[in-house]
């Protein structure tokens, strides 16, 4: 290009950096980008880990040029009260050891960074939240949760955490992200989460197990009591008449047992924690507690479907 008499070299369009076009497009649209990411680990997180992400944070950002930085964070409790504090500092020295349970901690991070190539300073937002599933059980006590919403907890809604970014530059939200993922990687897991992988393992079959159990006994004692009558047709048929009925209420009661087994069983967890205070950790505590209870009631619950299997055979052969 020729101006002022002066020949100007113009760069192509594959000379541009990635960098640039991001910039050029948030100019022209004002719109950022967006990463974010469900998470669904039963973690266990202290403060002193919420203080490392912090500093890990501020130690990514170390790297780049920043024009201005602000943190938030957003704190809510199973009472259904709820605490918003402008900066990490007043979060540390005023959120700790409250007597109600966590539900959920929300972390936003606000930065306006000066890349190279770019014109003026941009936007990001980082956003970690982390949810307390035991908090949130234990609010569904303190505020009569209705069973619709106990439902959709336990059987969709089990999610323990998200990560957000809003970006401009893709290279440095990869860095924030990978940075936040490691921390992550890198909680504690709560002894819920461990007792409860076994158990939702074993949950499946349950349904096999009660029906097998109560059928098996049933067939067996009324076959042994019922052979020595059985003749000729006309008594193998009364046989079954008297014999299918007593197998249609047995298949019943087992499928409902097991139905009520397998809720107790998958309502073990697994479970995080939010543990900001000792009463965050009691739940833990409880839940484990609960984890043992749940066992106890489906070995009974298990006994007394084989006991009725065995009772029901008994009246079979009485009216046979």
């Amino acid at each position: 290009m020729v101006k002022n008499n002066e020949i100007q070299e113009v760069g192509t369009a594959g000379e541009l950096s990635m960098q640039v076009y991001q910039d050029v497009y948030n100019k022209m649209t004002g719109k950022t980008e967006k990463i974010s990411q469900v998470l669904f680990d039963p973690h266990l997180v202290r403060f002193s880990d919420l203080e490392h992400l912090n500093s890990l944070i501020a130690d990514t950002m170390e790297q780049y040029s920043h024009c201005e930085k602000n943190c938030s964070v957003s704190v809510k409790y199973s009472d259904g009260k709820s605490e918003n504090f402008s900066g990490f500092n007043r979060f540390k020295g005023q959120a700790l050891n409250r007597p109600i349970p966590t539900v959920q901690v929300e972390i936003q991070y606000d930065f306006l960074l000066s890349l190279p190539n770019t014109t003026e300073p941009k936007p990001y937002k980082i956003i970690v939240g982390l949810r307390s599933s035991l908090g949130i059980i234990d609010s569904f006590k303190r505020t009569n949760a209705s069973d619709f919403e106990k439902t959709i907890f336990y059987d969709v809604d089990m999610a323990t955490g998200r990560l957000e970014i809003r970006y401009i530059d893709l290279a440095v939200a990869r860095s924030l992200e990978a940075c936040v993922k490691e921390w992550y990687s890198g909680l504690a897991r709560t002894s819920t989460g461990k007792l409860s992988k076994v158990t939702n393992r074993l949950t499946v079959p349950f349904g096999v197990i009660f029906l097998a159990s109560t059928l098996s006994i049933l067939a067996f004692f009324v076959l042994r009591g019922l052979a020595p009558s059985i003749t000729d047709s006309a008594s193998l048929f009364r046989a079954l008449i008297i014999t299918f009925p007593a197998a249609i209420v047995g298949t019943s009661v087992a499928r409902i047992v097991a139905n009520k087994v397998t809720e107790w069983l998958k309502r073990t967890g697994p479970y995080s924690v939010v543990a900001l205070s000792e009463s965050d950790l009691a739940l833990e505590k409880k839940a484990k507690n609960n984890t043992v209870f749940a066992w106890l009631k489906s070995l009974a619950a298990l006994v007394g479907t084989s006991i009725f299997g065995l009772v029901e055979s008994k009246i079979v052969l009485w009216i046979g």
